[in-house]
């Protein structure tokens, strides 16, 4: 009876997600012929799959009149497989890893005897994919552990041949974004733009280019979470390389998976893709720590000898990324759990110049004049997110996947202030929250040449813009904007800094601008809806 409701509700969901058609394998496939000594092929073979990576523990199947055999949807593992048939010895071969989009060939030769004779086979792992056309880089979650880089999608398409991405010096305003050695101002572990081959510009505009010629196919790449496509929109492009907020975590990824060429049909673009598989429970509890910190005092610098040498870039007062995460079972073979936790934060000085809070703060149609009994304005960004996967094997065949993951992505500044031309009153901190992804996904095997799947996918990200974190906002007054040799000037006879008050940099100060930066101070809601459904073969 539970069954059959079962039947029912995955039945009237796939439905549901019948409307467009976007499809990515997200999990592998394990396939090939098997023959005898004889090279003679053997029908009726009975396969079995074992691995800590199914929740139903074994997928079996058997080889058709060809001798044929595929077992797919299977999850990213290390697979154990196992050939019988009455009147053969039974193999077996261990180690065999799937990634996404993976089909490994295991193709063995039965010899005779009884199936209570076991033989067991030593051999590598197959390597390449026979079966597809696609080109493809794999980063396993053993390898990201190890990788002397930091944790984010940024530094893999670094180390990623033949992408391109705004994340190269030279490449835009700002750039690069990947922190090294704390340099530019738009360090974080979005993602903006990225594709393959092409050097064109991805820092998009809104309204700026609406046919996104300028940008050319930069903005084509596609970002996935469990084959689930996250990617964000701006102004009139409706499908850019970039997340809009949402952070494309993985500290605690299972394995990421870099699409280079061959996507064929079922990609909506014709650009690179990345696939970000989350890790799942398993029958045992299990978990991981990782933490990475560094801050000024541990370095040696000589710059004391040089004080007239002016500053141009942020000096990092401190660096941290803290990550945790913890899974296990709910109910064995049935309902798993997986969460994860991260926070991540950088401590800057805006380009190294001094500036201070407004001593007029809050006094209706005042000047700004630094407040040097204060401490000097500094600020800090903070990415945070914890995330929650439920993984459940409702009966033989079907399965279902839930997906939480609530972030908050807060930067330049999150608090304090970027600019040293802004009085700290007078500006924002640049936010999403509320800023959440949210997945439901379903597979069935409905048959070894037919499998079923769909899912439902939402982005919220809530840009705010409206306040400061730290400072108060007062909108019951004016807003000054001074120009010229005298802007911050105090008793000292000498400018705030260099910066303000130049022609491009204005002393602001009093309250906010909404038309500031053709938009400003605003709250923007960049909710995104996606279903996808497929059927495969």
């Amino acid at each position: 009876m539970i069954q059959r409701h079962v039947g029912f509700i995955a039945a009237s969901v796939f439905a549901l997600f019948l409307l467009p058609v976007m499809a990515f394998a997200q999990e592998g496939s394990i396939a090939g012929v098997v023959r005898d000594s004889s090279e003679a092929v053997l029908p009726g073979v009975v396969i079995e799959v074992k691995s800590p990576a199914l929740i139903e523990r074994v997928r079996t199947t058997t080889t058709d009149g060809s001798g044929q055999y595929r077992i797919t949807n299977l999850p990213v593992g290390t697979y154990t497989v196992t050939f019988s048939l009455e009147g053969f010895s039974t193999l077996e071969r261990d180690g065999i890893a799937v990634s996404s989009g993976f089909t490994a060939n295991v193709s063995p030769s039965l010899t005779v005897g009884t199936r209570d004779e076991r033989v067991v086979v030593q051999a590598a792992s197959p390597t390449v994919d026979v079966q597809n056309a696609r080109q493809a880089i794999t980063f396993t979650g053993e390898l990201l552990k190890e990788l002397p880089t930091a944790r984010n999608i940024n530094s893999l398409l670094e180390l990623t041949p033949g992408i391109s991405s705004n994340y190269r010096v030279g490449q835009a305003f700002g750039q690069p974004g990947v922190c090294n050695g704390g340099v530019g101002v738009f360090c974080n572990p979005g993602v903006q733009g990225f594709n393959v081959g092409d050097t064109g510009q991805g820092f998009l505009v809104a309204g700026a280019d609406p046919l996104n010629l300028g940008n050319t196919n930069i903005a084509q790449g596609r970002i996935m979470i469990d084959g689930q496509v996250i990617n964000g929109t701006s102004g009139a492009n409706a499908f850019i390389g970039q997340t809009s907020g949402i952070t494309a975590d993985i500290g605690s990824a299972q394995e990421v998976n870099v699409q280079l060429s061959g996507a064929l049909g079922e990609s909506e673009t014709g650009g690179a893709s990345i696939n970000i598989i989350p890790r799942t429970g398993g029958n045992r509890f299990a978990g991981d720590y990782n933490t990475t910190f560094t801050q000024a005092g541990w370095f040696d610098r000589n710059n004391g000898n040089y004080a007239n040498i002016a500053a141009t870039t942020q000096l990092v007062r401190s660096d941290y990324d803290v990550s945790g995460d913890f899974g296990g079972p709910i109910k064995r073979d049935r309902l798993w759990f997986f969460t994860q936790a991260r926070a991540q934060g950088i401590h800057k000085l805006p380009v190294g110049v001094d500036f201070w809070p407004n001593l007029n703060e809050g006094k209706f149609g005042y000047n700004y004049q630094p407040d040097r009994s204060k401490p000097r304005v500094e600020y800090r960004n903070m990415w945070r997110n914890i995330s929650e996967r439920l993984t459940y094997q409702a009966t033989q065949r079907d399965k279902f996947n839930v997906y939480w993951d609530e972030q908050d992505f807060c930067q330049d500044p999150c608090l304090g202030v970027v600019s040293v031309a802004t009085s700290p009153e007078s500006w924002w901190s640049l936010q999403a929250r509320p800023n959440r992804l949210q997945q439901l996904s379903w597979t069935n095997p409905f048959t070894s040449r037919l499998l079923l799947e769909g899912g439902f996918s939402i982005s919220a990200q809530h840009y705010d813009t409206t306040h400061h974190r730290e400072y108060r906002n007062p909108r019951e007054i004016p807003r000054v904007s001074e120009l010229g040799d005298t802007a911050g000037m105090d008793s000292t006879a000498s400018r705030v800094n260099q910066f303000a008050g130049g022609g491009a940099f204005p002393l602001s100060s009093g309250s906010l601008n909404s038309q500031m930066g053709a938009g400003g101070a605003e709250l923007r809601n960049l909710d995104n809806y996606r279903t996808r459904a497929a059927s495969r073969t």
